[in-house]
């Protein structure tokens, strides 16, 4: 029951979040993008800003809060937060995102922890438009499985493509032995022109480390 409410809220927070930067930055950096929602329209900054609100509202301390695939949420029904209010509806084609394991990368010549965020729709149907934002944390004070300071140990990676079914990100930071999580955000552009979002999430822990 408990993942299944993560797996449903984790998108609406998303989304209350890209709204609120995309007015936010109206009033600080007008012109506004085309569409302020598409990630890859966002300044580094807005990009920076989006990873550490999320930190926050999605409880990023703890294993119990992961939800490593969720189905991409988009326009109808709706939902308000701080008083911006996002509109939410499962998307027609199935296109799920997912966040792996962090694990240690068997391809870098330098040895390292990476983490993958893909979006992904069934069957090979193309979207016009994908991005797909992740990052890797490594934790800093863990009881178990349950940790309470976490670390960005890798550079938020980025990925947008148009006229394809799948994209994928990369995050990666030092090879240290320790509990890893990635944090990724999903977003595209359906074929009916509306667009789609969600938030996944994956711990792992890392032994194989030198």
């Amino acid at each position: 029951m408990k993942k299944t409410l993560i797996r449903l809220t984790l998108p609406v927070i998303l989304a209350v979040l890209l709204v609120s930067l995309a007015r936010s930055d109206a009033l600080a950096k007008p012109p506004v993008p085309e569409d302020p929602q598409d990630p890859s329209a966002m300044t580094n900054e807005q990009i920076e800003a989006l990873f550490t609100q999320l930190e926050a509202s999605m409880g990023l301390f703890g294993a119990a809060t992961d939800a490593q695939a969720s189905t991409l949420l988009g326009s109808g029904g709706s939902a308000t937060a701080g008083g911006v209010t996002a509109s939410l509806k499962v998307n027609p084609w199935g296109c799920i995102g997912q966040t792996d394991n962090p694990h240690r990368s068997t391809t870098r010549r330098v040895l390292a922890v990476n983490v993958h965020g893909r979006t992904e729709c069934p069957g090979g149907q193309k979207m016009p438009e994908m991005t797909v934002l992740t990052r890797l944390y490594r934790a800093t004070n863990c009881v178990g499985s349950i940790c309470f300071g976490w670390t960005p140990w890798g550079p938020i990676g980025e990925k947008s493509r148009t006229d394809v079914s799948v994209v994928e990100a990369t995050s990666a930071g030092p090879c240290v032995n320790g509990r890893y999580k990635g944090l990724s955000v999903h977003w595209m552009r359906g074929k009916d022109n509306k667009t789609y979002s969600g938030v996944t999430s994956k711990s792992n822990v890392v032994t194989n480390c030198p």
